[in-house]
């Protein structure tokens, strides 16, 4: 059984990375991408993003888990098993992609930001969360139309 082909809608990638990597909820991205919760909610099944995410979360975690048995298995003087600098290179190149930032990091250095500016400054923080998510919009429509 295949899994369906992703919808063409042009933020689907966004929506996608909001829930599979920074574990957003579906009202969560509705509210911030202006998307429909039911879109979202038939994506999210249709294209098992629940799964994905649990992929993702695991994903880093056996990456160091294979260094690190792969140091111990050094230190008590047997030789290397696995390419452990290939797999560095691997895990720094999922970090880094195309070099650009993505949309995803972006949100999450926004969200630290604004808790950030809710300690110093609660004043502005209304004002500031609104120029947030009017720039995650932007650059989601942006990188939609790439």
């Amino acid at each position: 059984m295949t899994t369906p082909k992703p919808p063409k809608h042009k933020l689907y990638t966004a929506a996608y990375n909001c829930f599979v990597e920074q574990g957003m909820t579906c009202a969560g991205i509705a509210d911030m991408l202006g998307i429909r919760e039911a879109t979202l909610s038939e994506w999210r099944r249709a294209m098992k993003w629940d799964e994905k995410r649990k992929a993702m979360l695991a994903a880093p975690g056996k990456i160091r888990e294979l260094l690190l048995n792969e140091m111990q298995n050094v230190a008590d003087g047997n030789p290397a098993r696995i390419d452990t600098d290939g797999l560095s290179k691997i895990a720094k190149a999922l970090q880094y992609f195309d070099g650009k930032v993505p949309l995803t990091v972006v949100i999450t250095v926004l969200k630290e930001v604004d808790n950030f500016i809710a300690e110093v400054a609660p004043q502005e923080i209304a004002r500031q969360t609104d120029l947030h998510r009017m720039f995650i919009a932007h650059r989601a429509q942006v990188d939609s139309l790439k």
